[in-house]
């Protein structure tokens, strides 16, 4: 998978992708982490203990 987007999204005859890399994804990726993975396995994690 990894070959072939490179291949597509490379300059070439083959370039399929011709967007250009955006960071908006990364500045809000850190405010989906906590909610969808951090908080439950800490509450799991709690309930266990206590």
């Amino acid at each position: 998978m990894a070959i072939g987007l490179g291949a597509v999204s490379a300059p070439g005859p083959l370039q399929l992708i011709t967007a250009s890399p955006e960071t908006t994804m990364m500045t809000t990726l850190p405010w989906l982490i906590i909610p969808a993975f951090i908080c439950w396995r800490l509450s799991i994690l709690r309930s266990i203990i206590v």
